[in-house]
């Protein structure tokens, strides 16, 4: 499982969701779709799609290698977003 979690400074956590954990137990959760995986009829395999770019992954013969390759994508986006860390002296 790939989890990315980015800790503002305000407070605010923002990564994908997971069940490994109850995101509840840090606060309020605001969840938002960033993805979907859907069966290509055409292809006769799975595809994932993210919303925010348009950009399609597949195709996979497998549900799971969808899913897996959506995440590594939507963490290594969400890692992009992140501002640099600050150097503490």
């Amino acid at each position: 499982m790939f989890d990315a979690f980015e800790l503002r400074p305000d407070g605010t956590v923002v990564g994908l969701y997971t069940d490994a954990i109850d995101l509840r137990a840090l606060g309020h959760v605001r969840a938002e779709r960033a993805s979907a995986v859907e069966w290509d009829e055409a292809a006769q395999a799975w595809c994932a799609r993210i919303l925010a770019t348009g950009e399609v992954l597949g195709p996979f013969q497998r549900r799971d290698e969808a899913v897996d390759a959506e995440r590594r994508a939507l963490a290594a986006r969400l890692s992009a977003l992140a501002p640099a860390p600050e150097r503490v002296a």
